[in-house]
């Protein structure tokens, strides 16, 4: 048989498109902002050129071939995009994505339908869901006020406009009858939980005692099983504890309560003991309330030792405190080294900020974790270590939601060579309304 008379193979079928939400980016970032500005100043033709160069820009893989769903990938690879933009800290580009196809989708299209023609195809329903989950997780993480579409006029979007737009269009599609994910209604109806929202702030720490009397209530619930096999098998000192966490759960007497706690306590239990001096401190009987917080952090109660280190540092024995604020966070409770950190602050003791800092930071002491990261950055002779220990806190702490650690994280990668890490934390203050990011971000280039 000749070469030529051969049979030929059949081609394969063509291999889906997988999009990595990196090419095509900027160009995606560009003509979303382009479309969004022209759809806000109402300019009703240039959308659809806009929207036809943005339907026609998706980068193809080279290995890959257009298979049956052509169009449907388009969307396929904003959503990547958008996903993407969310993981990488560019909250802003998330959610203009997802704004862009709200507008394209429930606005456009509804009010001049031969938009829907060739290759400006409307996204499928469960694909939009997908959009607008990762635009409202994005958006609730940055402040109301930002400015999200710039554009003449008050014809753009800041933050909680485009929030409330998307969220109209989700709650109106659940009044349609449409079937909206019970995630996505929880976020359109600002359920913070839902929305992954969960922020704290780089503040003084408050080195006094600032506890709800409620507290007193969770505690004891959280060790009533305890006591109560305890008091079972004929602990007296557990049994006065069980009656008077009764009289408190029930709004009974203090001083009764007081009573049996102070029996408790008298016979060696250290939660009564501790409680007992709640209850002293609140009736105005400090040095009867100091007694037994002293036994209690001496047997070993970090709550107590706290409390004893405010006592102290109140009646101002700023000095005396320090070792019970030592033994406080040596217990376990890292709001010792806060307050030993924040006391080095107002000290200026740099050594002892550092020392205290890395221990509460090392303990989850979020406090301590951005003040160990700023003071290592004003280290002239920093080690290697210590910013590497100042990474790893700042960014745990960043992850937290905390705003000046996203900057800081962002300046100690970047001292660090770590530019893409630098620039993605630095992106992420920005879009949380940080008002030094962008300056930053301008003048390194990153």
């Amino acid at each position: 048989m000749g070469l030529f008379s051969k049979k030929k193979q059949p081609l394969p079928p063509p291999a889906p498109l997988v999009f990595d939400g990196v090419r095509g980016a900027d160009t995606l970032a560009q003509l979303t902002m382009t479309l969004l500005q022209r759809a806000g100043e109402g300019w009703t033709e240039p959308i659809g050129d806009v929207a036809s160069t943005i339907f026609s820009a998706m980068p193809t893989d080279p290995s890959s071939r257009v298979g049956n769903d052509f169009f449907d990938s388009r969307w396929n690879w904003i959503l990547a995009v958008a996903k993407r933009a969310e993981s990488g800290g560019d909250l802003a580009l998330a959610g203009r994505i997802g704004l862009m196809c709200e507008v394209w989708n429930r606005g456009v299209l509804r009010e001049d339908p031969r938009y829907e023609a060739g290759r400006l195809t409307k996204v499928k329903f469960e694909t939009e869901m997908d959009l607008y989950r990762c635009a409202l997780r994005s958006l609730a993480q940055l402040k109301d006020d930002v400015t999200l579409v710039p554009a003449s006029g008050d014809q753009g979007w800041s933050v909680s406009e485009a929030i409330g737009q998307i969220s109209g269009t989700i709650l109106d599609l659940k009044q349609a009858g449409d079937p909206i994910p019970a995630e996505l209604l929880r976020m359109a109806e600002g359920d913070l939980e839902a929305l992954g929202v969960k922020r704290i702030e780089a503040r003084p720490m408050n080195l006094g005692d600032d506890e709800d009397p409620l507290d007193l209530i969770k505690r004891m619930t959280t060790k009533v099983d305890d006591a109560v096999r305890t008091a079972e098998a004929g602990d007296e000192a557990s049994a006065a504890y069980l009656r008077a966490g009764y009289i408190v759960m029930n709004n009974g007497d203090p001083a009764a309560a007081l009573a049996e706690f102070e029996r408790a306590a008298q016979m060696g239990h250290v939660d009564s003991m501790s409680e007992a001096a709640g209850l002293l401190h609140r009736e105005g009987q400090v040095d009867r309330a100091q007694f037994w917080w002293e036994s209690a952090a001496n047997a070993g109660h970090a709550g107590a030792a706290w409390n004893y280190a405010v006592v102290l540092l109140n009646s101002g024995g700023r000095s005396a405190s320090r070792a019970w604020y030592q033994r406080c966070g040596e217990l376990g409770d890292p709001r010792g080294y806060g307050a030993l950190t924040q006391m080095a602050r107002d000290d200026e003791d740099r050594p002892a900020l550092l020392h205290w800092s890395y221990l509460g930071a090392e303990a989850g002491e979020p406090f301590c974790m951005f003040f160990y990261g700023v003071a290592v950055m004003q280290e002239e002779e920093r080690t290697p270590s210590q910013l590497r220990d100042a990474i790893r806190f700042l960014e745990q702490a960043a992850s937290a939601g905390d705003v000046d650690s996203m900057f800081m994280a962002g300046l100690a990668n970047d001292a660090a060579n770590n530019k893409a890490a630098a620039g993605r934390w630095l992106r992420q203050a920005q879009g949380h309304g940080h008002v030094r990011a962008a300056e930053v971000l301008a003048q390194s280039g990153l």
